[in-house]
């Protein structure tokens, strides 16, 4: 029917206040922005693998003078992630407003084995690298597009828009 909308499933492992939603082969990827999360959930064979933002950067709110806005800064935020397709590897960019990076993650592995995620235990997913707007911490950045190696960023805290580079070989 077009006029409603039917569940088709329930996503697993989603943390709380999803925001993004993005399908990339048979993987689907769901952000969090309260829960601090990525999710990555195998559409084949329903297995998740959880990207914890949250312990990654609890490092970035334990000094005060990190941000001048604790309100909207307290914890990580992940609020969109890109997939972008490189030379020979496929990279996820996360774009956390509150840790204020776009964190670099190759998911290569996961596209091509059928059962990356469904092992035990689940593969980890670290960052090739993080970035920090030129704008700093105080950015927020929030939405991120990118064209070839080209990388722009929506920083919602500080209101630009920043320009960066990605090795579409190496994901740096």
């Amino acid at each position: 029917n077009a006029s409603t909308f039917e569940p088709l499933s329930a996503a697993v492992g989603v943390s709380d206040h999803p925001c993004h939603v993005v399908a990339h082969g048979k993987l689907v990827i769901s952000t969090s922005y309260t829960g601090g999360t990525v999710n990555i959930t195998n559409s084949v064979t329903s297995s998740t693998l959880l990207i914890d933002h949250s312990s990654m950067y609890a490092d970035s709110w334990s000094s005060s003078s990190s941000t001048i806005y604790q309100d909207r800064q307290e914890s990580s935020h992940p609020h969109q992630t890109v997939v972008i397709e490189g030379e020979t590897k496929t990279f996820l960019l996360v774009s956390d407003l509150g840790a204020s990076t776009i964190s670099t993650y190759d998911i290569t592995a996961l596209l091509l084995s059928s059962s990356a995620i469904a092992t035990t235990p689940a593969p980890t997913l670290t960052p090739i690298s993080t970035l920090m707007p030129s704008t700093g911490p105080t950015s927020g950045c929030r939405h991120s597009l990118n064209i070839l190696e080209d990388v722009y960023t929506v920083n919602e805290l500080n209101n630009t828009i920043t320009h960066s580079k990605i090795s579409l070989a190496t994901g740096e």
